[in-house]
Order: structure tokens, then C-alpha cells, then sequence
């Protein structure tokens, strides 16, 4: 059983999901109710394991970002003002020196041809889920509640970078949602 499967175990929100466990970095669950759960890895030395979830509903962006055969990192923009972005690896090439032999040559394709058909079929249900959901929202409100969020967004990386302070930050945030 893979740690997606255990940790998303009797919780009733995935009582009908399609795991994502196979060959991907990070194991990703998707419910047909439109949740979706994944491993956040924390703590000292990245030894704690939790399940991270959120709904198809609180997603504004899906992105696949990366290098094919190195790096592959699921970035979703979500409607979390605390926290915005999610980022999710999903395949990185074994790091290693030395000799490299042939049948770690063949290994590595075959893993990578795995992965890569599971990010594939990820990618293309998140997106189906997410049109679905934008095709049954009313004209307009999508696009409003997407400006909103993107500014947010913004505003939290300048935050996280340095660029502006805490105060500037919330007196935006109060701009941004009429507070």
C-alpha cells in the first residue's frame, strides 16, 4: 500500500479516488467530488509525512512546470491567502556520481516513461476537473474572483521576498478584499 493510500486511508472525501502513486515523486489523490490530496513532507531532516488537501473549487491556476527527464513540479494558485501557491514535485532525476552502468541508464528511462504517463493523466483530469467548474460558474464571477486572488498572490511573493513589509502587505490585502 503506498503512503497516499495510507494516509488518505478511511477519510470519506476520497471514498471514490484515483490514486497517483505509481512512478510520480509525490503521490497526489483526486476524488470525484473534486478534492484533492497530496504528501506534504515537514519537520527536522523532512521526516514527517502529512496529507495535504484542497478542493477543485479553491483552484485558480494549474501549471506543469519543469525540464522533461530532470524536473517535474505540479504549481497550483489556490484561493488561500495564507497560502497561495502549491507546489508539488512530481518527478526529479536520481542525483548520483561516479560510473553510470547501463542497466541504470534503462532503469531511469523506464521510471521516466512511467512518470511520465502518470503526470500526463494528472494533468489532464486536474485541467478537466477545473474546466468543468469554470464552464459552470457564472459569467464574470471567475474573472473578478481570479483578479482578486492573483493580486493577493503578488503581493504575498513581494511579501516573502522582502520587497515590501508586513504593514504595506496588510494594507494591501485591505485594498484588494474592501476590508
Amino acid at each position: 500500500m503506498s503512503k497516499i493510500a495510507q494516509l488518505i486511508g478511511n477519510d470519506p472525501r476520497f471514498a471514490q479516488c484515483r490514486l497517483f502513486d505509481k512512478a510520480i515523486l509525490r503521490s497526489v489523490a483526486v476524488s470525484e467530488d473534486g478534492y484533492i490530496g497530496f504528501i506534504k513532507i515537514t519537520g527536522s531532516f523532512f521526516q514527517k509525512q502529512e496529507l495535504s488537501v484542497f478542493h477543485i473549487n479553491d483552484v485558480i491556476s494549474i501549471n506543469l512546470a519543469g525540464q522533461p527527464k530532470v524536473l517535474y513540479e505540479l504549481q497550483i494558485t489556490i484561493n488561500d491567502f495564507n497560502n497561495p501557491q502549491i507546489v508539488i514535485p512530481l518527478y526529479r532525476k536520481p542525483e548520483g556520481g561516479g560510473f553510470i552502468l547501463i542497466p541504470i541508464i534503462m532503469m531511469f528511462l523506464d521510471n521516466w516513461r512511467k512518470a511520465e504517463a502518470e503526470i500526463k493523466e494528472l494533468m489532464a483530469l486536474l485541467e478537466n476537473m477545473l474546466y468543468t467548474r469554470q464552464s459552470n460558474q457564472e459569467p464574470g464571477q471567475a474573472t473578478q474572483h481570479t483578479s482578486d486572488a492573483d493580486e493577493l498572490a503578488k503581493y504575498k511573493k513581494l511579501l516573502d521576498d522582502g520587497a515590501i513589509t508586513q504593514k504595506e502587505f496588510d494594507a494591501k490585502k485591505k485594498q484588494i478584499l474592501d476590508l
